[in-house]
């Protein structure tokens, strides 16, 4: 079975333990985007277990929004739907999917593509819904660090807490 040349061109690509200097200014304390951003996410925990990146935003869950009834949400798909794929392949001459560099000018233009977009293809991401749909961020809730150190979950929607006390009965004068 042939697959799409990637083991040779991992095989021959330098150590990421000699690219790390390079990578850490774009990585680190900002955020990310990618297609499918979990399996980014797997990649660079399992190359520097001791970082937190993020945090991310997957332009698959915004293809998915901005093309619903598309039977196909990979980024070729996504990106030939919308139109993206000459202005692709003139910032990547040369080059196609499952290239690295191509794949993330085609996540870039994605995103792109979903900032000019109308609202009305969004509107599951309008600020006042980001906290229902933290997926496109980060793909699943995470906790949030206490003031005391411990964890605790993260309070999705600002505002009053709900008591526990019921309220008073109202008075019928």
């Amino acid at each position: 079975m042939q697959g799409n040349g990637c083991a040779a061109r991992l095989d021959a690509a330098p150590d990421p333990a000699v690219l790390w200097p390079a990578w850490t200014p774009w990585l680190l304390n900002r955020p990310l985007a990618a297609h499918n951003a979990s399996t980014e996410k797997k990649i660079l925990q399992h190359l520097a277990p001791l970082h937190r990146f993020g945090p991310w935003l997957d332009t698959l869950v915004l293809a998915r929004h901005l093309l619903p009834t598309a039977p196909d949400h990979t980024l070729s798909a996504a990106c030939t739907a919308l139109g993206l794929l000459d202005r692709l392949s003139a910032l990547c001459p040369g080059r196609t999917w499952h290239d690295a560099l191509y794949d993330a000018f085609a996540s870039a233009l994605l995103l792109e593509h979903a900032l000019h977009a109308p609202l009305r293809h969004l509107a599951p991401f309008h600020p006042r819904r980001l906290a229902l749909s933290r997926r496109l961020f980060d793909g699943h809730r995470r906790p949030s660090m206490a003031s005391d150190g411990s964890r605790r979950p993260a309070r999705h929607f600002p505002g009053k807490k709900k008591s526990s006390v019921p309220p008073p009965p109202k008075s019928s004068v």
